[in-house]
């Protein structure tokens, strides 16, 4: 939440100017808005950069560093600095504002050094309500020096990027009614729409479900990317709290800069905070941009905006064109044994665990897609024995676990006995390394951790305590895992090894789409009682139907498709893109879809999630499975879920093959499919629409 007083947001003024010739931090990107811009963040920090642009509209990053007991001279304020960060310097007053300055130190009662003299001699500082300059040498015990560092792009490649010609508006429309459509940053237009929360929206709790896409299908909640767009939204947006597609995905630790990411998936490039945002303010968790009085984001936990003030999800989804052809996704292609197949951007919905059992977790974050299981150390653990063979029993190319996100590091905290949990970080050589040879391009060591440490250990997450940005509560503190050092004569014989491999592709070659550019929602039809969508580049007819008792059972259900039993040409559900997953998101849950293990697969008594296929043949090339929304295993398991022993006929009661059907979703506070047995009680049917002209 905004608030007063912020440790180093309000250092309103301070600004580089004898050391900004010399760091040339006005000049490093230039043109960089504060929107565009972040600052650097390292979880092993308690103390928080901060933003902003005071000074010629220019983004630059303030924090503040511990001293030692004693400084000698203006060295030994920029050698603390450069330990906070390898470019940064101590922060010094701009001379025609240092009486407001010194003002708003004194109001927020800071106490640090924030500036130097000319002559190297001494330093301003702050103390008991007054501003003074302090010689060198002095005692600085429990003091602080004021840091300052360039901002840099949120998203490096979006930095200077060519701004696409706005198109001919007068050739595109919004399908649908009640959207706005606008081409605020050029290339392809999009429309807009305000969708208010209802009293009885049963999507309230919870961030994961794209409420845009499951009402509103082919929309996520809006995402920016440039000025013109967020004034458009600010001059659109009429309630007092407006829900938007910027958030941090549940299972990251907090944080300010690192782990934000757009739901739509484009580049998180721009983030209008006011402020001091975000905060964490009462270290909640907040992971959700609100826009707050048509105002800019604030950080907050989505399902406590509602009822108390009036919500809505602002949506967004690309315009089509009023005539065919219609544009279409495109792909880099490759070919593989004569097959045409198309690339894509690695995620968790085209990825797969390569050994194929529900131990698994998969984590998507900006270091990748990556699995995470648990391997058990070896009886007498030594530095001989601990290397990455010991992940090598769960998969040939499984690792010692290593952490670059905090998306990463969630996950584990989130599933693991920590203190039992040992990771992939060898101190060899005087350095820090990974286990896996990837950087250490993050400190994750806990403060205060002996430097060099010493021989035989292995480390291991603990959670500390930590202060939030929201600097006028000491009070509120959030949970940050870091790591700390275990001798391994200590080890239990409980505990294990994180390990790591990298998630592979659904498919060898996954093949294009099965779009057609001719097809739109004016010159196809369905049947009266189906839904007709333009979803995944075609237009599809959809239908819920009741399943009747004496058709409950795999043979009808899955093997002759009951679907295709009771409608022509019409099949059991399958799903190809996210927007096509969160549409059938919106139906009743339970119901089935199409994904099952077939029978041939059934009778190997190994459960695989490379087995699954879908009634209609269509290529298994997308995957929703419940993985990051409420937990539905007691071991934190993510979907799909195996039994611990093969489901054979005899233990099947009424047929219904627990394990081997998915379902679209368990309930509706929990997002993605399952395959906990629920009966065969509904089924979601899809067919293609009928093109008319």
């Amino acid at each position: 939440m905004a608030i007063k007083s912020n440790l180093l947001t309000t250092i309103a003024y301070v600004v580089a100017t004898v050391l900004a010739a010399e760091n040339d931090f006005s000049n490093k990107y230039p043109g960089l808005t504060l929107a565009e811009a972040r600052c650097p963040e390292e979880p092993s920090d308690p103390d928080f950069w901060y933003i902003n642009d005071h000074y010629n509209k220019t983004p630059q990053c303030f924090g503040r560093y511990p001293l030692p007991m004693k400084i000698d001279s203006r060295e030994d304020l920029a050698a603390a600095c450069r330990r906070k960060h390898d470019a940064a310097v101590p922060a010094v007053l701009h001379p025609e504002s240092e009486q407001i300055e010194v003002q708003w130190f004194m109001n927020n009662d800071l106490q640090g050094f924030f500036g130097l003299d000319y002559d190297d001699t001494g330093a301003d500082y702050l103390h008991d309500n007054h501003h003074e300059p302090i010689h060198l040498p002095t005692d600085s015990t429990n003091k602080y020096v004021i840091c300052m560092t360039f901002a840099y792009p949120r998203v490096l490649s979006s930095y200077n990027r060519t701004v696409e010609p706005t198109p001919d508006l007068s050739l595109y429309k919004c399908e649908g009614n009640g959207w706005e459509m606008m081409a605020p940053c050029g290339g392809t237009p999009f429309c807009y729409k305000a969708l208010p929360y209802p009293k009885d929206d049963p999507y309230k709790e919870s961030d994961e479900f794209n409420r845009c896409g499951m009402l509103e299908p082919n929309s996520f909640p809006a995402s920016m990317h440039c000025d013109a767009e967020f004034d458009f939204l600010r001059s659109k947006a009429t309630n007092a709290r407006n829900h938007f597609g910027y958030q941090l995905p549940r299972l990251s630790i907090w944080n300010k800069f690192d782990s934000w990411q757009n739901v739509d998936g484009t580049p998180a490039d721009y983030a209008p905070w006011i402020d001091g945002e975000p905060n964490n303010f009462k270290a909640r968790h907040q992971n959700v941009a609100i826009w707050r009085d048509n105002h800019a984001f604030i950080d907050e936990i989505l399902s406590q905006q509602w009822p108390r003030h009036k919500l809505s999800s602002i949506c967004k989804k690309p315009a089509v064109k009023k005539t065919v052809s219609l544009e279409i996704k495109k792909y880099e292609t490759f070919k593989l044994k004569g097959k045409q197949c198309r690339k894509e951007k690695p995620s968790h919905w085209n990825r797969r665990c390569p050994a194929g059992r529900d131990s698994w977790r998969i984590v998507e974050s900006e270091a990748g897609v990556h699995c995470y299981n648990f391997a058990p150390l070896p009886a007498k653990l030594s530095k001989d024995n601990f290397n990455n063979d010991i992940c090598k029993q769960l998969h040939q190319n499984a690792k010692l676990a290593s952490f670059h996100n905090d998306v990463q590091v969630g996950l584990i905290e989130s599933i693991s006995d920590k203190s039992k949990s040992v990771v992939g970080l060898l101190y060899e050589e005087g350095v820090y390394k990974w286990a896996d040879g990837t950087p250490v391009n993050k400190s994750y060591l806990a403060p205060d951790q002996p430097h060099p440490p010493e021989s035989d250990v292995v480390y291991y997450f603990n959670v500390f305590s930590m202060p939030t940005p929201f600097s006028i509560a000491p009070w509120a503190r959030y949970n940050r895992p870091l790591l700390v050092p275990l001798h391994m004569k200590d080890i239990g014989t409980d505990a294990r090894a994180v390990c790591k491999v990298e998630a592979v592709p659904l498919l060898d070659c996954t093949p294009l789409p099965d779009a057609n550019p001719m097809a739109s929602l004016d010159n196809t039809k369905c049947e009266r009682g189906w839904s007709k969508q333009r979803l995944c580049g075609n237009v599809y007819c959809y239908k819920e139907v009741d399943i009747p008792q004496f058709q409950r059972y795999w043979y009808y259900m899955m093997e002759n498709d009951i679907c295709a039993m009771v409608h022509s040409r019409s099949y059991l559900a399958s799903v190809h893109c996210i927007e096509e997953h969160y549409y059938l998101q919106s139906f009743a849950p339970r119901s089935t879809i199409g994904l099952h293990i077939p029978k041939y697969f059934q009778d190997t008594r190994t459960l695989d999630v490379r087995d699954f296929r879908w009634t209609d043949g269509s290529p298994v090339d997308f995957v929703g499975w419940n993985r990051f929304s409420k937990r539905v295993s007691t071991e934190k398991k993510q979907e799909p879920l195996f039994p611990d022993s093969p489901v054979t006929e005899e233990s099947v009661a009424h047929d219904l093959k627990p394990s081997y059907v998915a379902y679209n979703k368990l309930d509706d506070e929990t997002s993605g499919w399952t395959t906990l047995p629920r009966g065969y009680t509904r089924a979601i049917c899809k067919k293609k629409a009928t093109v008319t002209k």
